[in-house]
């Protein structure tokens, strides 16, 4: 887990303000199979918004569909729901959830993503052989 994560808002800010697009990205965590970051975007208000994005691999193409992952991908998709993020599916068996999220919860957000990314991404050690086929 990333502990001494150091957020650098103000830094975050800064580079949303500069960007062409109006938005910023600081990735704050990943491992085997997820990501996590805090995306910042300036609205017609000049106001910046902040939201946490969560990537998380649940299948990979061409490995063998195995229960346990099946299970655990319900698993985190449930609990990313109880915890209000909006979920959609991406290309190669990736989650994408995101969440809008004031900037005093993300240290503590960020703790519990980690925890459950930590303890929940499928391992992907079921893999066929390409001779199976």
């Amino acid at each position: 887990m990333n502990d001494a994560i150091k957020i650098d808002i103000e830094r975050l800010n800064e580079c949303t303000r500069t960007s062409e697009r109006g938005e910023g990205y600081l990735m704050l965590s990943r491992g085997d199979g997820y990501r996590i970051g805090l995306v910042a975007q300036l609205d017609g208000d000049l106001k910046i918004s902040y939201c946490m994005e969560v990537l998380v691999r649940v299948f990979d193409r061409d490995w063998e569909v195995n229960a346990a992952c099946m299970e655990e991908a319900l698993v985190i998709t449930k609990l990313l729901t109880e915890r209000g993020y909006i979920l959609t599916t991406e290309d190669d068996g990736w989650i994408y959830a995101q969440r809008s999220v004031d900037t005093a919860l993300v240290d503590s957000e960020l703790k519990v993503l980690t925890a459950l990314m930590d303890t929940r991404v499928p391992s992907f050690s079921y893999r066929r052989d390409a001779n199976e086929r």
